[in-house]
Order: C-alpha cells, then structure tokens, then sequence
C-alpha cells in the first residue's frame, strides 16, 4: 500500500502467468503523494479490485454452471526447492519449500513487513512525535511477522 499510495504500480499479479494467460482483469490502484489518505484510498480501491478478480476467476472456472464437477487428485511431492510469490494486503509475500524424499522439509515466508519496516524512518520525516503512531499503522506492518 505504501508503494502503490505514491505512484508506483507494484504488484506481483503483474509478473504472474496466471492473471495473464488466462487475461484475469485487475486494477492496480494508486495514490499521488503517498500520504496516510492515498493509502486509505488505495487500500479501499484494492477491496473492489479484489472482488472483481475472484468473480472473475469463478467465472472462468465455471462456478456459476449448473453441472458439479468433483474429481480426486493424488499429490505427489518432488525433492527439490520450491520459491513462489503471491501478492498480499500488505504486498509482495515470498514462500520457500525444500522437499526431501516425498516430504516438506523445510517452508519459510517473508512477508511485506519484514522490508517494509525500513519505511518508518522516511514516513516520520518532519512530524512531530504524535505523528507516529498514524505514520506507523498507516503502513500496516505486521509486528509478529506473519501476515499471510
């Protein structure tokens, strides 16, 4: 949110296939200044473009067809290391999987949070001390790091 209130259209649905082979919609809202508004009005443009990619998934996956298809599906997990990303509330959210014979190892995530935090030190910039906590919640961090 705190890219997207101040111009920069950052968003990991722009590198994934899955939004772009399958031509899924989506709106990248922005902001001009990047204040603690922008960010409000970004964050409350990003609900309604939430909405429209879920119809429109549900849409191309027929959700709204009159015929139930149910089909079982067998896993099957192959050694390696895994590296993903999705696009969170809070922006960019990387997962790592190691896979050893057959079986998760190892998974971590790094959320937006744990980059994001550097923030504060431009955000208080020219405020008074009071500013702080609106400056600090603005940016929405997650304090346990875990926010996905």
């Amino acid at each position: 949110m705190a890219a997207r209130g101040s111009t920069l259209a950052i968003d990991e649905r722009l590198c994934d296939v899955y939004y772009t082979d399958l031509k899924i919609p989506f709106e990248i809202p922005l902001g001009e200044q990047g204040d603690v508004l922008d960010r409000l009005i970004v964050r409350a443009k990003e609900y309604m473009a939430s909405a429209n990619i879920i119809a429109a998934c549900l849409h191309k996956l027929g959700a709204f067809s009159q015929t139930e298809k149910k089909t079982d599906y067998e896993i099957i997990l192959k050694d390696g290391i895994y590296l993903g990303a999705t696009e969170g509330h809070r922006g960019q959210i990387l997962q790592m999987t190691v896979i050893e014979k057959g079986e998760i190892n190892y998974f971590k995530v790094k959320d937006p949070s744990f980059v994001n935090r550097s923030l504060i030190d431009y955000t208080v910039l020219n405020n008074i001390i009071a500013d702080f906590p609106i400056c600090n919640k603005s940016l929405d961090l997650s304090y346990s790091g875990f926010d996905i």
